[in-house]
């Protein structure tokens, strides 16, 4: 099992583990309901919040990204390294 795969195989099991989706998914309505109940004159606390639900959001797209990653080499290996063997692929970019 290669890097890639290794990191893609930990990142689904941090994903699917449901005490990891509760507490998410309990930062996530915390974050929420102080967006919401924000004084949007407070621009410091409006900020703050803003860059936490950002902060959350950019944990779970690196999650999903190592993910993503090893499918494209999944890909790659499957569609397109054949063809680099064959010597197609160099035909195939011009």
């Amino acid at each position: 099992m290669s890097v890639e795969e290794q990191l893609a195989q930990d990142a689904k099991n941090v994903l699917d583990n449901p005490v990891f989706k509760k507490a998410f998914g309990a930062v996530a309505e915390y974050l929420e309901g102080k967006a919401i109940g924000c004084n949007p004159d407070n621009k410091d606390e409006a900020q703050r919040v803003i860059l936490s639900k950002q902060l959350l959001a950019h944990i779970k797209a690196e999650l999903i990204r190592y993910i993503e990653d090893a499918e494209m080499e999944e890909i790659y290996k499957i569609h397109m390294k054949p063809l680099e063997k064959k010597g197609l692929f160099g035909t195939l970019i011009r």
